[in-house]
């Protein structure tokens, strides 16, 4: 099984699973600081918040702290996290998921940029 390896500031990765992905979609931003988001739906039903079967999905927040979308920010975070998902495929091998540096950047860094910021499965909030 392959691997999306998400890099992380602070030099630490979160791996989740490329098998089974089904979509990918992208969104500029979605939590209190408007961070930009990737959203990885995988063909594996689990019990949603009202108890109805939905499918599981994982969400990537990405940037720093306050961290704001770059210009076309979704058409990068797509392209970003399917490339991965291609090189990955029917492989063994964890597969670095190269996002812009323009994403998520903040004000106060651009380095912030490029990294992901926490990870939350399904409806749960994310965690670091």
């Amino acid at each position: 099984m392959g691997y999306l390896k998400l890099k992380k500031a602070n030099g630490e990765v979160d791996l989740i699973p490329a098998d089974g992905i089904i979509h990918v979609t992208a969104a500029a931003g979605v939590d209190s600081t408007s961070r930009p988001t990737a959203r990885v739906v995988y063909n594996t039903l689990a019990f949603g918040a009202t108890g109805a079967s939905e499918y599981l999905e994982m969400n990537i927040y990405i940037g720093a702290d306050k961290a704001q979308p770059a210009s076309g920010a979704t058409k990068l975070i797509r392209d970003a996290v399917n490339d991965a998902i291609m090189k990955a495929h029917g492989t063994n091998d964890s597969v670095l998921v190269e996002f812009d540096k323009s994403i998520g950047a903040s004000a106060a860094g651009a380095n912030d940029g490029g990294f992901v910021y926490e990870v939350g499965i399904g409806e749960a909030a994310a965690t670091e």
